[in-house]
């Protein structure tokens, strides 16, 4: 290993790893010849695909650094290991915790991206108790020390409605929820009859429901409904995107609080959060976001959002991957897909007959 490498901090990416070392000693940036993350152009219009600096091991980046500082394929090995849960693409890993940055920071480190803010559920920092907060745009391998920045920097300039969802009841019910759900994901494979795996599986497909990408065929899941207070706003100029593409889409464009309240509605689409657990923040937040008081079978109906049976179908064959044990649970959730197909056969027939 080349002399001067910095130890990673608990949890680190690669990618942050490797630039807090660069920007350390002259040496390592001279070796490195300023790395950064490889992207090329994908099969629509602005579309851009990204190499995985942090957990694909056959990324250029990743190889021509471990060559470079000669790594061990220990440590490599280490550093790229992450959990069985989906992982945000390249330029859609914009949230952090500030409160983690700052703590970097004031131990004498420069802020450190963590493994945890990856995966795309990823929406409170179990350490600190906080909604982890969200870059506006995309940057390169220096995003740790770019989030500390702006998180310095930031005013508490925000409206009404904004700041009933940032402080108590809103965010002390928040923390409860999402923490009711946290602890549901870390259960044991043992204390439940099916393989847990999949069972998380099905819930990122609940989850990307809420999250659906607005286009201009579909006007997104119930997460996009969420005021933007500024920031984030729905991209409504797509068009011939795919029901499935813009299930894929949304879960990688979405902000903070829209990722709060779509894992929140899995929870309930689940049974993970009862009506009883979220009438407060149901209450407190009815002014400006409602589907928190829905009913399981309302969920399904107001998230599935097809257009027509071909969309309808593709949904269906999604949970028809999984065991017919894990939709015991959203039997509920299921109807409510469901009665949404017999409306939209019911309008169809109606618009043939004018």
């Amino acid at each position: 290993m080349t002399a001067g490498i910095l130890p990673p901090i608990e949890n680190e990416t690669f990618s942050s790893w490797v630039y807090r070392c660069s920007v350390a000693s002259p040496e390592i940036s001279l070796r490195l010849r300023s790395p950064s993350v490889k992207s090329w152009s994908g099969r629509f219009i602005d579309e851009w695909i990204y190499e995985d600096p942090d957990f694909d091991v056959d990324s250029e980046f990743l190889r021509f650094a471990a060559e470079d500082l000669s790594l061990s394929s220990d440590l490599i090995e280490e550093m790229v290991r992450r959990e069985n849960r989906t992982v945000l693409t390249w330029p859609a890993r914009r949230i952090y915790c500030r409160e983690c940055l700052r703590g970097d920071v004031s131990r004498g480190h420069l802020p450190a991206w963590r493994k945890e803010w990856c995966y795309v559920d990823s929406v409170f920092c179990t350490v600190h108790g906080l909604q982890f907060s969200c870059l506006k745009h995309e940057h390169d391998i220096e995003k740790g020390w770019v989030a500390f920045s702006d998180s310095a920097l930031q005013k508490g300039c925000f409206s009404r409605d904004f700041e009933t969802w940032v402080t108590d009841p809103v965010r002390a019910e928040k923390h409860k929820l999402l923490q009711q759900i946290h602890s549901w994901r870390e259960r044991r494979y043992s204390e439940i009859e099916i393989d847990f795996d999949i069972l998380l599986n099905c819930f990122e497909l609940v989850f990307s429901l809420f999250l659906q990408a607005p286009t201009t065929e579909h006007s997104g899941g119930l997460g996009w409904h969420i005021s933007h207070w500024g920031s984030g706003r729905p991209n409504l100029g797509r068009y011939r995107h795919s029901y499935g593409r813009s299930l894929s889409t949304g879960v990688m464009e979405a902000g903070i609080n829209e990722r709060v309240c779509a894992l929140i509605l899995a929870g309930r689409a689940f049974g993970i959060i009862s009506p009883a657990d979220i009438e407060v923040l149901s209450s407190s937040a009815r002014s400006f976001y409602y589907p928190f008081s829905y009913s399981k079978e309302a969920l399904g109906h107001c998230c599935s959002n097809y257009n027509n049976s071909d969309e309808y179908l593709y949904l269906m064959s999604q949970f028809e991957r999984f065991p017919i044990a894990s939709m015991g649970l959203l039997a509920e959730f299921i109807s409510g897909v469901q009665r949404k197909q017999h409306n939209t056969i019911a309008h169809s027939a109606w618009l043939r007959g004018r």
